[in-house]
């Protein structure tokens, strides 16, 4: 935004007011951009550990409640399906589908980790 505003400023520079604002919205921009790049130095330099295990228990408790999500977005599916009038029904149809699916497949993603943790 800056940017923008010391490029319009330079557009005009007719009087040393615009060449004043330029020189400011320059300067700010300036700033913006090393402030930025000293951000995106650091959290690269930095040792970042990432955890990827959960434990047995979030995965039960995710798996309980997926599950339930699931059969939820199932029936909202199967209404719309039933519905099924208007665009608007097919859409809500996919939407929950989709999400449907998706739980699926995060549930057996759950249900492989936990039995490879148990072995």
């Amino acid at each position: 935004k800056n940017w923008q505003y010391a490029d319009a400023a330079a557009k005009r520079s007719k009087t040393a007011a615009d060449t004043k604002q330029f020189l400011k919205h320059s300067e700010k921009f300036g700033k913006r951009t090393s402030g930025l790049k000293m951000a995106t130095d650091r959290m690269s330099s930095e040792e970042s550990e990432q955890i990827d295990e959960l434990s047995i228990d979030t995965l039960k408790s995710y798996t309980k409640k997926a599950t339930a999500a699931k059969e939820k977005n199932w029936q909202y599916a199967d209404a719309a399906a039933k519905r099924s009038k208007t665009p608007a029904d097919t859409k809500q149809f996919l939407k929950h589908s989709e999400k449907f699916g998706k739980r699926t497949a995060g549930i057996k993603k759950a249900a492989d980790k936990m039995s490879s943790e148990e072995e």
